[in-house]
């Protein structure tokens, strides 16, 4: 049992072998740490950082941030919701069932099913479909490079889509 008495640097070794014991080598360096001091001026530091920005300044950037995410996130959901149509769409104007289609958009969402088929080295049945029946426009890849959508995809997959879209001779206008 440790005293009043006993000395520190006692209770350090004490604690290192138990820590040792419990934890293993590995362990007990990963537990020590976290106590590790960290090294550097924060407080100068951080006035180097916000030398120009006051505490209104601050709020408005994060207030920006909040509703640029609200943005996206509407936008991802407008976008869900175009993806559905494309297979609403093509189910009406074209008379082609694109079930698997639609089981991706409902499993991954339209975003992510976007993604994946654009991943894809070659275009799908359905873009064949929507070709044949003179309907690119409303095809995945034409919502792709609707400029609406565009925060929502990079260039190189927009990129594939356009190529996609041009391979059909298809025109379009991203104004």
């Amino acid at each position: 049992m440790i005293t009043a008495t006993t000395p520190l640097d006692e209770i350090r070794r004490i604690g290192l072998e138990a820590l040792l014991e419990r934890l293993g080598p590995v362990g007990m360096v990963r537990f020590l740490q976290q106590f590790e001091t960290g090294y550097g001026d924060y407080t100068s530091e951080r006035e180097s950082w916000l030398t120009e920005m006051d505490l209104d300044t601050l709020v408005s950037q994060i207030r920006q941030q909040l509703v640029k995410e609200a943005d996206i996130d509407s936008l991802k959901a407008q976008f869900h919701q175009a993806m559905l149509d494309v297979y609403e769409n093509a189910k009406q104007l074209c008379h082609y069932n694109a079930s698997r289609f639609y089981q991706m958009v409902l499993k991954h969402g339209g975003l992510e099913t976007a993604r994946r088929l654009l991943s894809k080295e070659t275009s799908s049945i359905g873009l064949n479909k929507l070709w044949e029946c003179g309907r690119l426009d409303i095809s995945m890849e034409a919502q792709v490079l609707n400029p609406k959508f565009a925060p929502l995809f990079t260039d190189a997959e927009r990129d594939v889509a356009r190529n996609r879209l041009t391979q059909y001779g298809y025109k379009w206008d991203e104004t």
